[in-house]
């Protein structure tokens, strides 16, 4: 099972999309839809789910679109993760249910899903939307015929 699914995929796709271009112009969801290859009615649902979550707003009128409503360098992934996927990504089910009844195994392993959870949230929390930003155009560069220009 892959610990980013589409959904966490395109919305940070859509994050670094918006990070790249002026922070002054909001950014049309069909122009995200079309550069990263995501289905607008799709794309719609995941910026709502961000804004919801208050990492972007929305901008109406003919100039209209999303705009991050922080800096790049301020949202981290982990905020994308909680706004996309909610607080549990890993958590098991029913870790929480057994109390100090549970078997020596179940502890064991309800130690480790927290460890692995504490561990995965401080990952997180140390990427930012600017730092994928950053490798994206980086590798934009390289690709280039013509880097720099």
């Amino acid at each position: 099972m892959p610990l980013f699914n589409a959904r966490l995929d395109y919305a940070l796709r859509a994050l670094v999309d918006i990070a790249l271009c002026s922070p002054r112009e909001a950014v049309q969801a069909r122009d995200i839809a079309l550069r990263q290859g995501i289905r607008e009615p799709y794309l719609d649902q995941i910026l709502g789910a961000l804004k919801r979550g208050g990492i972007v707003r929305s901008v109406r009128g003919a100039g209209g679109g999303y705009l991050l409503v922080e800096p790049p360098r301020s949202i981290t992934v982990a905020q994308v993760v909680h706004a996309m996927v909610g607080d549990g990504l890993l958590a098991a089910p029913g870790a929480e249910e057994h109390g100090a009844s549970r078997p020596a195994a179940g502890a064991v392993v309800h130690q480790l899903a927290r460890r692995l959870e504490a561990d995965l949230g401080k990952a997180l929390a140390a990427v930012t939307v600017a730092d994928l930003a950053q490798q994206a155009q980086q590798l934009d560069e390289s690709l280039s015929i013509m880097p720099g220009i």
